[in-house]
């Protein structure tokens, strides 16, 4: 009885508004795509790996450390010994290896939180991997007798 009785007091008191403070409310950086496409097993061996994020990204935040490229067959590109640039253009990073991908060979992507939009806030990370196409071949066989 008593809980009920406490329970309508309150719901009879006067509700006072006041206004609310004006916030700007800061949001990381999220990815938006990726290319080639997460588990292609067809890229073009000569393709560029681009990232793109929903905001402008601060461009010395983006290394060969916070955006890592490794390749099956010789590890990761950095820049040097590799020469491979990255590029960051507004809310895109573009990597282009100075050597094509070997046909089949894997490729596994890095991108970590370390990469700051221009806010200086964190990013999504991500991680992915891809297979460079391989061009030709018809699968048959001949008896070599």
């Amino acid at each position: 009885m008593q809980r009920w009785r406490a329970a309508r007091l309150w719901a009879c008191e006067p509700f006072i508004l006041e206004r609310l403070e004006q916030r700007l409310l800061l949001t990381s950086a999220e990815i938006i795509g990726v290319i080639p496409l997460a588990n292609s097993r067809a890229a073009p061996v000569g393709t560029d790996i681009t990232l793109t994020y929903d905001q402008n990204l601060d461009g010395p935040t983006v290394t060969d450390q916070t955006f890592a490229v490794h390749r099956m067959f010789t590890g990761q590109l950095v820049d040097p010994p590799h020469g491979s640039m990255i590029t960051v253009v507004g809310d895109t990073i573009i990597f282009n290896p100075d050597n094509d991908f070997d046909p089949g060979e894997l490729v596994f992507v890095s991108a970590t939180t370390n990469i700051q939009n221009t806010g200086s806030e964190v990013s999504d990370k991500r991680v992915w991997q891809f297979r460079a196409g391989v061009a030709g071949g018809g699968g048959l066989f001949t008896d070599a007798a």
